[in-house]
């Protein structure tokens, strides 16, 4: 009975990839148009969260050369004695900048398999930040007790980043499962 269950899900998955691959051939240029301004409205989103996250990390690694800080919580002072490299803020803005790339080759490339890369390259680095961001405020929360500022504020923006990167896939699929016609007779 479980070998046969497998089977038959397997044969489902494929089936409904089939649909789903020739209801997007078939798609009206209204809808494609659509789908188009969709993304392109996320990714400006995208580009602009970025843009302010890369002047974040480089107004404080600039503060920091001068031994100032934009958070002077004694969170920061705590979470920064384990950085013992100096290696967290220049991370942070190399991670937006490598962000911001990404993102304006997804605005500027006409070159598909250029574009899939560069999303799958976003998404996966995205991830990677959203659980290195949670250990970190983790940390903070239950460790040192208290709160570094500045690391929220970057932790609100991988969050908010990540966010409309998977609310984009959503919409992406919800812009073809809305076409669905219902069966003769349902």
């Amino acid at each position: 009975m479980f070998c046969f269950e497998r089977v038959f899900l397997f044969f489902k998955n494929k089936a409904e990839q089939v649909i789903f691959l020739l209801k997007k051939l078939h798609q009206s240029p209204v809808e494609k148009e659509e789908e188009t301004m969709i993304r392109k409205r996320n990714l400006l989103l995208m580009i602009g969260v970025t843009s302010a996250g890369v002047i974040y990390n480089f107004t404080e690694l600039v503060l920091s050369f001068r031994g100032k800080s934009l958070c002077s919580s004694q969170g920061c002072h705590l979470t920064h004695i384990f950085d013992t490299y100096g290696i967290l803020t220049p991370l942070g803005l190399f991670l937006f900048l490598f962000w911001l790339l990404l993102e304006l080759v997804l605005w500027l490339s006409n070159n598909r398999n250029l574009q899939k890369f560069a999303y799958t390259v976003l998404g996966v680095t995205l991830a990677g930040s959203l659980a290195v961001e949670g250990y970190f405020t983790g940390f903070q929360a239950w460790f040192t007790g208290k709160p570094c500022y500045f690391c929220l504020g970057v932790a609100f923006m991988v969050i908010t980043l990540n966010a409309i990167y998977w609310f984009n896939q959503f919409d992406q699929r919800k812009s073809f499962s809305k076409s669905k016609e219902l069966p003769a007779g349902v």
